[in-house]
């Protein structure tokens, strides 16, 4: 039996269903995954409530997820058989395919898979692909370097915390803005912390850096009192889709994709301790919508993850 997280209509939390699809048969160059953890993103959420995509008619479904982590379950033609039982992780840029990972099994091309240790729970293994991507390739965009200084909006968040562990492992002095409970988790791994709550967000940015940062990455709408901590034609990227018009800031438009070779690494920092994976709470595939409304609170550090309980 094959289970999958499904929409057939546009909605709240309630709209969700699990239903019975097919089994999946990989072909070739192809593996079948038995997804034993799949996260739950703010743009499945946005997608349950049909910002994105549409619903093929007539009585078609989507199937929701971005990312998973599990075990190889079989093999097309051309793929070595003793890949079976391995424990992968991957994500698809769902916009392209079309087709979730929140299923028991899912087919993807064997070389878009990340082999991984299997001393990482695959819990926390699905909260690194899309976000730790994004967060690598934001960087990357930033074309920032040793010594450089970077303000991360959100920097607690899921997609800010990556971010926040990448840059300092770079060497990159990162100020965090985020809520005040979040000190901790900021200053423990490396950052600055700043109150987005404060009077004087931008002095505090400069006291935090020395001076004016010289690159701001936004995992949150951005208001003035951040802007003014950034210098004048400073590098500016946001995971949110904004551009603030009239900031002096050389804007650069972020469009994370699935990159293989990133996600090694990154699962290799993850083994080592240099980036945290952080899973909010597990709840089964058959609770969906459960996990749809815990993940809509405000507040959430990490992310609340899927699990198949479905026995085999």
């Amino acid at each position: 039996m094959n289970r999958a997280v499904t929409v057939s209509r546009f909605g709240g939390p309630e709209v969700i269903e699990v239903v019975e699809t097919p089994m999946p048969e990989p072909g070739p160059g192809e593996v079948r995954v038995r997804v034993e953890a799949a996260s739950v993103h703010p743009v499945d959420l946005e997608t349950r409530a049909g910002h994105y995509g549409e619903i093929p008619e007539p009585g078609g479904r989507l199937v929701l997820g971005w990312d998973y982590a599990g075990r190889i379950d079989a093999v097309g033609r051309h793929v070595d058989s003793g890949l079976i039982g391995t424990t992968v992780t991957g994500w698809r840029y769902w916009f392209d395919a079309g087709e979730g990972t929140q299923a028991d099994f899912i087919v993807v091309p064997v070389e878009s898979v990340t082999y991984c240790p299997s001393s990482i729970p695959p819990a926390a293994l699905t909260t690194l692909p899309l976000n730790g991507n994004t967060a690598f390739q934001a960087l990357d965009l930033l074309g920032l370097h040793r010594g450089n200084t970077l303000v991360i909006l959100g920097a607690a968040g899921s997609l800010g915390g990556f971010a926040m562990d990448l840059a300092v492992h770079r060497g990159i002095a990162v100020a965090g803005v985020a809520g005040d409970g979040d000190r901790e988790f900021i200053e423990g791994r490396g950052g600055h912390f700043i109150s987005r709550t404060s009077r004087d967000v931008a002095g505090d940015l400069r006291r935090a850096l020395g001076g004016p940062a010289g690159a701001l990455f936004a995992t949150a709408p951005v208001d003035r009192s951040v802007l003014a901590g950034i210098e004048p034609g400073g590098v500016a990227v946001s995971a949110v889709g904004e551009r603030s018009a009239n900031s002096g800031l050389d804007w650069r438009f972020l469009n994370a994709r699935p990159n293989t070779d990133q996600t090694v690494e990154l699962v290799r920092m993850a083994e080592r301790g240099e980036i945290a994976l952080r899973v909010a709470g597990t709840i089964p595939f058959e609770d969906a919508a459960e996990a749809h409304r815990a993940a809509a609170r405000p507040g959430t550090r990490g992310r609340y993850v899927l699990t198949s309980t479905e026995r085999r």
